[in-house]
């Protein structure tokens, strides 16, 4: 079997391609890429190589209704993979008349759709049959994650968020409610692992630039980790990858009830919601008082990380492709 990625950039790539790379060398499918770029002779060229695969999986990449009929001429299987809104724009206004074409074209052109949540497949199925997508999260490779270790009580309690320059401008807006927290708790701080920061009036910042090898380890120097979110037609499409990390070293969290967040973290057991400023300092001061607590919705968030591993996705994901192919 022959499998063609069509992808536009590196967003969300390792987690939904290059993490299945091995897993896909074990079927013994080989698997290629192809990045498709912004001049029209190098998408004809990306469009028919791609096309001489078995399966050619679009990459989060809203195609062209020209590339979507070139690529239906040939005997190929078309799959196409998101992980967010993207017939939406990222900040107002979010409507665009030509995305949303492009979008319409890509889901009556492809064979399957693969959604990352249940919100990206109501989307999709305004214009496409039911039966033909598929909602298959974000997924964490467990075999590189540790617990926290909770046999020891921490001096002090670290409110940790790990993103992006493009996601920070939800966390800002708590600045107000760490500004409360650190006047109250003087044993408390925030650590922001990304690209960018900003500081605190009244809470220690830890500010740490992201780096892959690192990863695991400052996230298991979290406490209680975060993920606001505004609540529109963008946000609503993200894929609580953050959460999901927070899962597989097992702690809580206290995140923003909005679309896939709250079928990660369900209110009271594994985490807490927050609406506004005011529910976000109660939820936080419950989990900053409360070891016991952070310890008991943590060990209950790792035992639902199984449903994020990589393995067990990829297993229903390979199965998707075969089906597709009609391979027993």
């Amino acid at each position: 079997m022959k499998i063609c990625y069509l992808i536009h950039n590196q967003d969300g790539l390792f987690y939904r391609y290059t993490q299945y790379l091995l897993l896909f060398a074990e079927k013994n499918v080989d698997v290629s890429s192809i990045q498709v770029k912004s001049n029209f002779f190098s998408r004809l060229i990306s469009v028919l190589k791609a096309s001489k695969s078995d399966v050619v999986i679009v990459r989060r990449k809203l195609l062209q209704p020209w590339e979507n009929m070139l690529l239906r001429v040939r005997p190929c299987k078309v799959i196409f993979d998101f992980d967010d809104a993207i017939l939406f724009r990222s900040s107002p206004p979010y409507h665009s008349f030509g995305r949303k074409i492009k979008f319409i074209s890509m889901m009556r052109s492809s064979d399957v759709i693969i959604a990352g949540n249940s919100y990206l497949k109501e989307l999709a199925a305004k214009y496409t049959k039911h039966d033909k997508i598929y909602v298959l999260p974000t997924t964490v490779d467990l075999s590189k994650y540790r617990e926290k270790d909770y046999t020891e009580t921490p001096s002090q309690v670290t409110l940790g968020w790990i993103g992006s320059k493009s996601t920070l401008k939800y966390l800002e807006k708590l600045i107000p409610v760490f500004n409360k927290l650190g006047k109250k708790y003087k044993k408390l701080k925030l650590k922001i692992v990304a690209d960018a920061f900003f500081n605190c009036d009244h809470l220690t910042v830890e500010k740490k630039k992201w780096e892959y090898n690192d990863e695991v380890d400052d996230l298991v120097s979290f406490d209680i980790g975060l993920m606001p979110l505004d609540d529109n037609t963008w946000s609503k499409g993200k894929c609580s990858f953050k959460l999901i990390q927070y899962l597989a070293i097992g702690i809580p969290s206290v995140c923003s009830p909005v679309g896939m967040n709250c079928d990660v973290i369900e209110n009271g057991k594994n985490g807490l919601w927050a609406s506004s400023l005011e529910e976000w300092e109660n939820q936080l001061s419950k989990l900053i008082e409360d070891a016991d607590l952070r310890r008991k919705m943590g060990l209950s968030a790792h035992e639902k990380v199984y449903l994020y591993d990589q393995v067990y996705v990829f297993d229903k994901f390979y199965k998707i492709i075969c089906d597709t192919l009609e391979l027993k």
